[in-house]
Order: structure tokens, then C-alpha cells, then sequence
């Protein structure tokens, strides 16, 4: 918003707009957690919930994968995200003035299907794509099609295929 001419285009995985309240509290808490008993816990409670049934059934690599990204953080690093996370606010998404494609998980519990479709709708030049059986990990719980979403979106976003919406 404040330096357009850098960007030509978005693509955001999960994208969130604005914690609830109840997030806000519980990210408050997980900081907390992380500073106090370290990452282990926080690990497995992400691993096993933001991951939709599907992937952990079908693809426990996916599980592995979120539970060593975590584990690797410095727990006050990850607080200190926390922190920020849970004070940020909202924007004005018509003030996002480039092509902006959204893509997120049907199954996403962190970042619901309800937040996208708000997204996209406020977005002058968004193009939003729903992966069935997906959580919050999208290019992990299902790389190849993110990897041909992203294709088309930097095509498109080329091509300036997205126009605005009236």
C-alpha cells in the first residue's frame, strides 16, 4: 500500500486478515508457553490441528514436516511472534491496488475458508482458489497443486489477466 510500484503482485498461502479475540488470547498464552517449557508441546499441538484429516491420514510426512519446522524455532523467537501476531489489526484490502491471488485449505482452522472469501471479496483484483481436504499447510498438504496455482497466478499476474471488479 504505501510503496505500490515495488509490487506487481501477491500470492498468499493461509492468508489471515485479523486474529479473533480468542486468538488473540490464546497466541498470548502460547508465548508464554514457548518462554516457559519450550517448543515440544506447542509442536505437537500444531502438528495435530492444523492439518487437515485428510493429510494426516495420507501423508504423515506432512506431520513430521510441521512438527520439526516448529521444534527448530528459538522458543523466544516464536514467543516474540506470538506477541505480534496477537496485536495485529486489520487493513483496508481495497487499498491493495495489485492482482492478489488467494489460496488456502478447505479444512484450515486457522486461517478459515470464511476469512479468504471476506479477503477476496474486499480485494479489487483477487482471484481466490479452495483446496478440498487441505488445512492450514497447503504447500505441504498439497505441493503439486500449489505449485500449478502459483504458476497460473504469475502468469496471469504477466498477463494482467485479473481486472478489477465492479
Amino acid at each position: 500500500v504505501t510503496a505500490p510500484h515495488r509490487v506487481e503482485g501477491l500470492v498468499l498461502f493461509g492468508a489471515l486478515t485479523e486474529p479473533p479475540d480468542a486468538a488473540r488470547f490464546a497466541l498470548t498464552a502460547r508465548a508464554e508457553q514457548a518462554e516457559r517449557d519450550g517448543m515440544t508441546a506447542i509442536a505437537d499441538q500444531i502438528a495435530n490441528g492444523s492439518l487437515s484429516e485428510r493429510s494426516k491420514r495420507d501423508i504423515p510426512a506432512a506431520r513430521a514436516f510441521v512438527r520439526e519446522s516448529l521444534m527448530r524455532q528459538d522458543p523466544r523467537g516464536y514467543a516474540a511472534h506470538c506477541r505480534a501476531l496477537a496485536k495485529a489489526t486489520g487493513f483496508v484490502p481495497m487499498r491493495i491496488r495489485c492482482p492478489v491471488r488467494l489460496i488456502t485449505g478447505a479444512d484450515d482452522m486457522v486461517a478459515p475458508r470464511a476469512m479468504a472469501e471476506t479477503l477476496n471479496t474486499g480485494l479489487p483484483f483477487s482471484k481466490l482458489d479452495i483446496l478440498p481436504g487441505v488445512g492450514h499447510w497447503p504447500t505441504i498438504e498439497a505441493a503439486e497443486a500449489c505449485s500449478d496455482l502459483l504458476s497460473r497466478a504469475l502468469d496471469d499476474m504477466t498477463q494482467n489477466d485479473l481486472t478489477e471488479r465492479v
